[in-house]
């Protein structure tokens, strides 16, 4: 992927909301990426795993971690 395509597909993501991926997902939350698959096994947490990848909502997650 050329970097405009790659810059492109991160500003839509964050258009909409939607955040793919544990590098993605870490680098929102300020965490190493392997942090991801065990906060994603709390009942409560916002990051699930669909089709082999993590993905949340990007207010879900600001708003869980704010909590925390």
């Amino acid at each position: 992927m050329n970097p405009i395509d790659a810059t492109l597909k991160e500003i839509e993501e964050w258009r909409s909301g939607r955040v793919w991926g544990r590098k993605r997902i870490a680098r929102l939350a300020g965490v190493h990426p392997d942090t991801i698959p065990a906060w994603a096994m709390l009942p409560d947490c916002p990051i699930k795993q669909i089709g082999g990848r993590y993905f949340t909502m990007r207010d879900a997650l600001i708003t869980w971690l704010t909590a925390k």
